[in-house]
């Protein structure tokens, strides 16, 4: 039986490094998430809606040692 060869040479599939500039991929600020008062406020609505108070008074400190 004739073993397969392995190339050693590796391959460079990311030729063309440009498609990251056009699909517009940016950085994720998770401070400014958590300093957006509208979306604290859906997640609040949300662990409220859940039945979770725990949840609510996790997003609140959060925002407010993010504030200070």
């Amino acid at each position: 039986m004739v073993k397969a060869r392995i190339s050693t040479k590796r391959k460079n599939y990311a030729k063309n490094s440009s498609t990251k500039m056009v699909m517009g991929v940016d950085r994720y600020d998770p401070t400014k998430a958590l300093l957006d008062e509208d979306r604290i406020g859906r997640a609040i609505w949300e662990y409220l809606k859940n039945d979770d108070p725990e949840g609510v008074i996790e997003m609140i400190q959060a925002h407010l040692n993010l504030s200070e």
